[in-house]
């Protein structure tokens, strides 16, 4: 699949990590949550990667939604409550936002935002997990990441998540 006007980076690993920043036509409004309005009228870009980890479903949702295993494979501190209107931090206080949705095992949407960003300005994170014959492979999209530091958020999920949870989950499997 060709997508317009999008950089492409194949992280050569183990496993696939694939990235795509394609820029947004409007920006993202989304209704207030305890996350505050989604409405920065400002430019951003949306992220997709694809990541694919030689392991079930449940270490990687779990290692994405539990507070101690988030901690584990990041090396860095994580709060998390993952439920519905449940918040997270992550990465120390850099990180923070709260959970629109949970379908377990399957998929997690959350408003998310990088301490560095614009005050009050959220993205919006949509992963959802497959797994075929023991492997997963997780479809990652952010909304409304703002332009001046939408390639470095790429990258970071790559350097701080799936590279890190593909390590974490070789060496703690099941």
């Amino acid at each position: 699949m060709l997508l317009p006007a999008a950089s492409i980076a194949v992280v050569p690993k183990r496993s696939v990590n694939v990235t795509a920043i394609v820029p947004l036509a409007e920006p993202i409004t989304r209704p207030e949550t305890n996350c505050r309005a989604v409405n920065n009228n400002m430019g951003t870009k949306t992220i997709m990667q694809l990541a694919v980890f030689e392991s079930q479903a449940r270490p990687v949702y779990e290692a994405l939604t539990d507070s101690r295993r988030h901690a584990a494979f990041t090396g860095e501190a994580a709060v998390i409550d993952a439920r519905p209107g449940g918040t997270f931090t992550a990465y120390g206080d850099y990180i923070t936002g709260c959970f629109v949705q949970i379908v377990p095992l399957k998929k997690i949407v959350q408003r998310w935002r990088a301490a560095d960003w614009p005050e009050g300005v959220f993205s919006e994170v949509t992963i959802e997990l497959q797994e075929k014959k023991g492997v997963t492979t997780l479809y990652f999209t952010q909304e409304g990441v703002p332009e001046d530091f939408a390639e470095a958020i790429a990258q970071g999920w790559h350097d701080h998540y799936w590279d890190r949870l593909r390590d974490y989950l070789e060496n703690h499997p099941g």
